[in-house]
């Protein structure tokens, strides 16, 4: 009991008094590691909760692509347009795709220069994975959607435009946001059928937008 309780309080959930006893703390105090167990509760998928996620996922990738290509040195440079390049190339494979893809995100965590960033990503990365990256092979963007932004990615950071960068990868993420979210649903239903039957039980997967 007195482990479970020091775990709790180490997860923010708890508050415990030297001789005045354990007190619970709402969700909003917790640890991120807490998030990982919220998303998923028996299986089911708390949509609105993965869309928050999402949400700071993009605002620490964004925000690190900037700090990046003001940061980066040469060789890193090149380096992010290499994978840049591979990410278009539309004979890669899905699993390619994906590597390519968290090749480049760490990449620019490097080069961001930021430790306390990098811990954050670190954090945030393990609720990514494994369980959605078969949502993320059947989501790969068409070749047509993804070669602008891709262009536009390769010039920004080519001239170290940092700005430009932000919002080439902000693009890049949010192109396929909706369609993760709907596919994770999807995918949730066809795992449980009886609760997608009654999609308005409590904790049943969202409509999709």
């Amino acid at each position: 009991m007195r482990e479970a309780l020091r775990k709790l309080e180490q997860q923010g959930l708890v508050a415990i008094r030297h001789g005045g006893g354990a007190t619970v703390r709402g969700a909003e105090h917790a640890s991120l590691d807490v998030v990982r167990h919220m998303v998923f509760v028996d299986g089911r998928l708390d949509r609105g909760l993965l869309e928050q996620l999402l949400d700071v996922h993009e605002l620490l990738v964004a925000g690190a692509t900037r700090l990046a290509v003001e940061r980066a040195d040469e060789d890193e440079i090149t380096a992010a347009r290499t994978l840049v390049a591979r990410l278009a190339a539309p004979a890669a494979s899905d699993d390619a795709f994906i590597d390519g893809a968290a090749e480049l995100l760490d990449l620019i965590a490097r080069a961001s220069r930021n430790l306390v960033l990098r811990l954050a990503r670190n954090a945030v990365n393990p609720l990514f994975e494994p369980r959605f990256r078969e949502v993320r092979k059947r989501l790969r963007p068409p070749s047509e959607l993804l070669a602008p932004v891709t262009r536009r990615l390769d010039r920004a950071i080519g001239a170290r435009d940092a700005a430009a960068a932000e919002e080439a990868v902000r693009a890049l993420l949010r192109m396929n946001r909706t369609r993760v979210l709907d596919a994770l649903s999807t995918l949730h239903a066809e795992r449980d059928p009886e609760e997608a039957h009654h999609g308005d039980a409590p904790g049943a997967p969202a409509p999709s937008d």
